[in-house]
């Protein structure tokens, strides 16, 4: 007898985590990219 594992709710369970890592990464990218920069040159970015 053979077990179909394809069935809902029988595989493993997708893992949220790098959805929220994604997440944090570009919260942080866009907090560093509209900050006052220093640099003139980085003012248009």
């Amino acid at each position: 007898m053979e077990f179909d594992f394809k069935l809902p709710g029988l595989g493993r369970p997708e893992s949220s985590r790098p959805k929220r890592v994604s997440e944090a990464v570009k919260n942080e990218l866009s907090l560093l990219l509209l900050r006052d920069a220093s640099d003139p040159r980085l003012t248009g970015v």
